[in-house]
């Protein structure tokens, strides 16, 4: 059970389940992003953090409702992070032009977002990564988010961030 809006108690409930998770506690940040949803229920989200770098799109998130704290949902999306090289082979400018050329589009169709992260993916090691949001005109509606190897500039992951009807 969590005290409701207690976000030192989500932590250490986080703390505690992430070894039965398959991920160490000390990857879980001490940052809680808490919402107040409803009067019903209450969200506690955490980031994964490695060696000082957020992990791209890992997360632990709990559902508890609002009176009672009691936890209803945990959604587990901790990634598992293999070694990998610390240092930045790749300047963000530099993934972007092979990122446009990947995409036969133009740099300045991609925008920096974040990085560098960790891109960690079962069956692949893990790399830093730079996290950028593509689109093929300035004022296109249909955006993609995509994480580039900080190492090559190879796209290891693109997913649509808008829906189309």
């Amino acid at each position: 059970d969590l005290e409701p809006n207690s976000t030192t108690n989500a932590l250490s409930l986080a703390k505690s389940i992430a070894p039965l998770l398959g991920t160490p506690p000390e990857t879980i940040s001490e940052n809680v992003n808490f919402y107040n949803n409803t009067s019903l229920t209450d969200t506690y989200l955490f980031s994964q953090n490695v060696d000082g770098f957020e992990v791209y799109q890992g997360s632990l998130d709990f559902i508890a409702k609002a009176t009672g704290g009691d936890v209803i949902i945990i959604n587990n999306q901790l990634k598992p992070v293999t070694p990998f090289n610390r240092q930045v082979e790749m300047k963000s400018g530099e993934a972007q032009v092979i990122v446009a050329q990947q995409l036969n589009s133009k740099p300045e169709n991609l925008r920096l977002i974040k990085g560098p992260v960790i891109y960690a993916e079962t069956g692949r090691p893990s790399q830093l990564a730079w996290i950028f949001h593509f689109s093929r005109r300035v004022f296109d509606a249909e955006k993609s988010e995509i994480a580039a190897s900080a190492v090559t500039g190879e796209i290891l992951h693109q997913q649509r961030l808008t829906v189309n009807d």
